[in-house]
């Protein structure tokens, strides 16, 4: 079974963050939450475009601001300021 694309056929290009966002000068400079807003709304169609082949796949379509708080939460340490606090770091 051939799997992938025939060489006319070229896969969509993964749309990125507008450059605004993303490249600051000397100082970060406040965005334009509508830049997100149509970013996130460009990765779900982009995301609901792409051919999922394995069986076992669960299919959830997410935007960026999705996968960006879905990482966060995983990465959360709850006793981090205790910690930080006991080394002298975050003293309050």
């Amino acid at each position: 079974m051939y799997r992938g694309h025939h060489a006319e056929e070229k896969a969509p290009l993964k749309p990125r963050l507008p450059q605004e966002v993303v490249m600051h000068n000397n100082k970060y400079e406040d965005f334009d939450v509508e830049d997100i807003k149509t970013y996130d709304e460009q990765m779900r169609a982009y995301y609901e475009s792409r051919p999922i082949t394995a069986p076992f796949t669960a299919r959830k379509i997410k935007g960026w601001s999705d996968h960006i708080d879905d990482h966060l939460a995983r990465s959360i340490q709850p006793d981090m300021l205790n910690y930080l606090n006991k080394q002298g770091y975050a003293i309050k």
